[in-house]
């Protein structure tokens, strides 16, 4: 999504498959279990604690338990500042650091497409306030 909007492309018309960067991970049809719980651990080990929970839920319920086996999530929340935030999200996304609050707030633009905004208090409502003015949209 990030890079669909930093190119300035539609996320509804726009295919995945031109967006996407790396290999996909697979294991094949024959991988024991071991194997394929090593490969689940290892990336979903590598996302924050709600991507890690959205990703879940859409799992079945027998993949979800193992999804979940000895998972420890992080049981403070990452405090940063509205600059410390934009260089982060800069780094990860891998975009220029002078364009990361533009592609923020077009990121939130299109969260608000398809969550309605008395959805997202709650969520913006936790955030410190100079990072709340950075992504919630101006009135």
């Amino acid at each position: 999504m990030v890079k669909c909007l930093a190119e300035g492309r539609d996320p509804r018309t726009t295919p995945a498959s031109e967006l996407a960067q790396g290999k996909p991970v697979t294991v094949d049809a024959d991988a024991d279990q071991d194997e394929v719980l090593r490969l689940m651990e290892e990336h979903r080990d590598r996302f924050p604690t709600d991507v890690v929970a959205h990703l879940g839920a859409q799992l079945p319920s027998l993949v979800r338990g193992v999804f979940y086996e000895g998972w420890n999530p992080h049981p403070t929340p990452a405090k940063f500042d509205r600059q410390e935030y934009l260089d982060r999200f800069s780094h990860e996304a891998s975009l220029p650091t002078e364009d990361a609050e533009d592609i923020v707030r077009a990121v939130t633009r299109a969260v608000f497409l398809h969550i309605p905004p008395e959805q997202l208090e709650h969520v913006f409502d936790t955030l410190p306030h100079d990072l709340r003015s950075l992504v919630t949209p101006a009135a």
